[in-house]
C-alpha cells in the first residue's frame, strides 16, 4: 500500500467531514426537532436587538426572535390539557453547560412578550468564537444572566408542576 501524506487525505474527504457548519439543536416538545445552522436560521425573518450585558458585549445583535424560532419548529401542545402552553419552559444551554430557563408564558406575545434574540451577528460581524456562533440576547433583563454564550441547545419541556 502506498503512503499518502495526511494533507492529501484531507483533500479526499468530503467537505462536510472536514468542517461541519455549527448548529443549534432544538429538542424536546417541538414538532420538528433537529439541528439548525446559521444558514438555516438566516432564511427566517430576521430581528435585531441592542444589548449584550457587560460593556465589552454591548452592541447591535442580529438573529431571530426566540418566539419566532419556536413557532417555526412548532411547539407541541396538548389541546386536551387546559393551559398546556403556559405549563412549558424553554431551557437554553451553552457549550459549557450553563443553562437559563424561560417560561413560554413570558415569551408569548399575548402574555409576557419578553424579547429574547437567538443571535449570530454583533455589529454586522459573526460572533467571536468565545461568544458564538449562537448566543441569547435578553435586552430587558437587568442582570443579563440569561444571555447564554455559545448557545448549543434549546429544549422545550413541561414544567412538571
Amino acid at each position: 500500500m502506498r503512503w499518502i501524506p495526511p494533507v492529501c487525505l484531507a483533500l479526499l474527504l468530503p467537505a462536510t467531514t472536514l468542517a461541519q457548519a455549527p448548529a443549534l439543536e432544538i429538542a424536546g416538545g417541538v414538532q420538528r426537532p433537529g439541528a439548525h445552522s446559521i444558514a438555516d436560521l438566516s432564511g427566517l425573518p430576521a430581528d435585531t436587538a441592542t444589548g449584550g450585558g457587560r460593556a465589552e458585549d454591548v452592541g447591535l445583535y442580529r438573529g431571530i426572535a426566540l418566539w419566532s424560532l419556536l413557532q417555526h419548529v412548532g411547539i407541541a401542545v396538548d389541546s386536551t390539557r387546559r393551559g398546556d402552553l403556559m405549563r412549558k419552559v424553554v431551557v437554553a444551554q451553552g457549550a459549557d453547560g450553563y443553562q437559563a430557563v424561560f417560561s413560554l408564558g413570558e415569551l408569548h406575545p399575548d402574555y409576557g412578550n419578553c424579547r429574547v434574540l437567538v443571535a449570530w451577528e454583533r455589529n454586522g460581524e459573526a460572533l467571536a468564537p468565545d461568544r458564538g456562533p449562537f448566543r441569547l440576547v435578553v435586552p430587558d433583563d437587568r442582570r443579563h444572566s440569561r444571555n447564554v454564550y455559545r448557545l448549543v441547545r434549546l429544549r422545550v419541556a413541561d414544567a412538571g408542576l
